[in-house]
């Protein structure tokens, strides 16, 4: 026999089904109740400006943006400086809401062939004379890369996003100097940042906003951020270990907040909490090693060759498959390729049957060109005639990277 319900209790389900959910609110799962007290609560701030000083490194972008370089004039300049070397270089930038900003690079020193002068069409009027002296770079050798290396640490302009409204934008330019190749690209970090304080949860915090794509721009998308309680040491605050990606939540008092919005000048924005769901999907993808079972590392390492041609002459002669690795030593993923996934003891037995060969594209721009390398770490698998059997971007985990490994030898 079946009960009827009540009318008056039928009437309570109705409404509580179709309850409209308050505006700026976020209906919360039973999931999302697990971590978040304030679903959708919104604060706002100001920040303020922030360098490490002329001539100082200080805290800056975790990842460079590369610049290419030309030997060939990219406008039809109205003067050029007294230029000391037979083939200086060319590049231009836009940054804000500004035009094209043109930069010239020459050599003190022709026979070093080190570009160390540095020129900015600052006003953008394609005229290099009338813009100040070149900044100088500070020219090294570096012995455990052995390579030359030149740094212009003091790079400032003045970014326009209005009328009278203007910000300064500080950073830093460097070069690595390939062995027997020509120079072909800077690397740009940006060496300023916006800081400021706000009470979130009811306790102070300081925060703070870097932009890493060195555009100018502060926005979700291209900027970080970290945040440390306002009586907490502020040099936490500019660790490159403590800033995740803008949209990558981070907590207070076990409540996930995520960057919203921010005014392009980076003096204004605005933070929202976010589902504990999105957040452990967005934590998940900032740490790929988060849920990685445990495998037994291995007490021996790859046998690594520089030498691409070298190492597919080897291949040849034995019939064996190459590995070939490019990675660099800025990328937090490269390096936990390197140290978890070429550190796991089946992996390592399994390259055992390859001609390995590591490449960092600051030696070998020519050869990073060649297979069209744009993110680290990127693996390829060839065959023995140097043809690309597999391409593999980004992080892998060590059983997968095994499977194909396994699969190619």
């Amino acid at each position: 026999m079946v009960r009827r319900l009540p009318v008056r209790f039928l009437l309570v389900l109705l409404a509580a089904a179709f309850a409209p959910v308050a505006r700026g609110q976020i209906a919360p799962s039973s999931e999302d109740l697990l971590g978040a007290g304030s679903l959708g609560a919104r604060v706002s701030g100001t920040l303020s400006y922030r360098d490490a000083g002329a001539g100082a490194r200080g805290p800056v972008s975790v990842t460079p943006v590369v610049v290419p370089l030309t030997r060939s004039p990219l406008a039809e300049y109205a003067a050029l400086p007294p230029l000391k070397s037979q083939e200086p270089l060319f590049t231009l930038l836009r940054f804000a809401r500004q035009g094209k900003t043109h930069f010239l690079l020459d050599q003190s020193r022709p026979d070093l062939g080190l570009y160390d002068l540095l020129y900015i069409d600052r006003n953008r009027n394609l005229d290099f004379t009338d813009d100040g002296p070149a900044l100088a770079g500070k020219n090294a050798h570096v012995e455990t890369r052995d390579l030359d290396y030149t740094e212009f640490t003091n790079v400032a302009l003045d970014l326009y996003f209005g009328k009278d409204v203007s910000e300064r934008h500080q950073f830093t330019l460097y070069a690595w100097y390939p062995r027997g190749a020509p120079l072909e690209h800077l690397l740009m970090i940006s060496s300023s940042w916006r800081e400021g304080e706000i009470e979130i949860e009811g306790v102070a915090m300081r925060l703070a906003l870097f932009d890493d794509d060195c555009d100018g721009i502060y926005a979700v998308e291209g900027c970080s951020w970290a945040m440390v309680k306002a009586d907490e040491d502020p040099a936490a605050l500019l660790s490159p270990e403590a800033r995740v990606p803008a949209s990558v939540p981070l907590r207070v008092n076990g409540v996930p907040y995520r960057v919203a919005s921010v005014m392009q000048e980076g003096r204004l924005f605005e933070l929202e909490s976010e589902t504990e769901a999105k957040t452990r999907a967005a934590e998940r993808d900032l740490d790929p090693t988060r849920n990685e079972p445990l495998r037994p590392k291995s007490a021996t390492q790859v046998a690594w060759s520089t030498d691409l041609e070298a190492a597919l002459e080897q291949a040849r002669a034995g019939g064996r498959p190459v590995f070939l690795l490019f990675t660099v030593d800025w990328s937090r993923g490269a390096r936990l390729f390197e140290s978890r996934s070429l550190g796991d003891r089946e992996v390592v037995e399994l390259l055992a049957h390859y001609t390995c060969v590591k490449v960092n594209p600051d030696l070998a721009p020519a050869l990073s060109s060649r297979f069209a390398v744009q993110a680290y770490p990127t693996s390829f698998i060839l065959d023995a005639q140097g043809r690309v059997l597999e391409t593999l971007v980004g992080y892998r985990e060590a059983r997968t990277l095994a499977e194909r490994l396994q699969a190619r030898r």
